[in-house]
């Protein structure tokens, strides 16, 4: 790991996960890279006047902007930083993948009983890229201890799980796999091949399984992290995992669980 992507808009949630990254790349000698998306304002129509933004008069502010963020993260690791106009998502998406960031890291925020905000539940669906959502209030400790939740409905590759595999490595990590089902059910034919595919891709890595009973996967697994805590909670935002349902969760359990753990978000790579 030695590029990591900050999506950063001046918050204290992003300058969390600003000073989380630069924790971060000390430890694998990376690279950090701010990036701040923003719209530029289009000329007012109303009253006798239009008022009129100079052209790049907004991008010159929020460059001098960035470099007094930086000078404040008072870091020893390199960090560069870039400006775009445009939508935030589709930018950041883009330029993770211009920047080909090996990792993406934002901060993230309950509104209004919702675990994450619109941009992040729009980086989980769309950003190839291994994606880190940090709590405005976690304070960065080493990842010692993860949770790897799964559900054995699409296969999992050695290359889907590099970030997870470098982090656990780096940490000196132990790693608990869990997954969730209803009592007494038994694995059909593709859920115990998946299983296999998982084993094998966690080959380079000690880890324990765990099967929890539960007619409820969100209360099995919330239940789960009651009983062993973590300091990383890591999934693949595969189309009928726990991804899907925890950006539209409300209730106070989960999101008062959600907003105090970093949540590593793993797609599938391409072959």
């Amino acid at each position: 790991m030695k590029k990591i992507m900050v999506a950063f808009d001046f918050t204290p949630a992003s300058r969390n996960a600003a000073v989380y990254a630069c924790q971060l790349a000390e430890r694998f000698q990376a690279v950090v890279h701010l990036v701040h998306v923003y719209n530029e304002p289009l000329p007012s129509m109303v009253g006798p006047e239009a008022w009129v933004v100079a052209p790049g008069t907004l991008q010159q502010e929020m460059e001098v902007r960035m470099k007094e963020e930086i000078r404040q993260l008072n870091t020893t690791v390199l960090v560069s930083a870039v400006v775009i106009n445009g939508f935030r998502s589709e930018s950041l998406t883009m330029e993770a993948e211009e920047y080909e960031a090996d990792l993406v890291v934002m901060g993230s925020k309950s509104r209004a009983n919702r675990i994450f905000g619109s941009t992040c539940i729009r980086m989980m669906r769309k950003c190839g890229r291994p994606l880190l959502l940090v709590p405005e209030s976690f304070t960065y400790r080493p990842a010692k201890n993860m949770v790897l939740a799964v559900d054995f409905r699409e296969k999992v590759s050695q290359k889907d799980l590099v970030a997870l595999v470098s982090l656990f490595k780096v940490y000196d990590a132990s790693l608990r796999v869990v997954h969730v089902d209803p009592p007494m059910a038994e694995m059909n034919v593709s859920e115990v091949s998946e299983k296999l595919q998982l084993g094998l891709a966690l080959s380079s890595v000690t880890y324990v399984y765990d099967r929890v009973e539960n007619d409820d996967v969100d209360s099995g697994l919330f239940d789960y992290l009651d009983r062993h805590p973590c300091d990383l909670l890591v999934m693949m935002a595969h189309q009928h995992s726990f991804i899907n349902r925890m950006v539209s969760l409300s209730h106070t359990r989960v999101v008062g669980s959600m907003v105090k753990l970093p949540l590593l978000v793993l797609h599938n790579q391409p072959a």
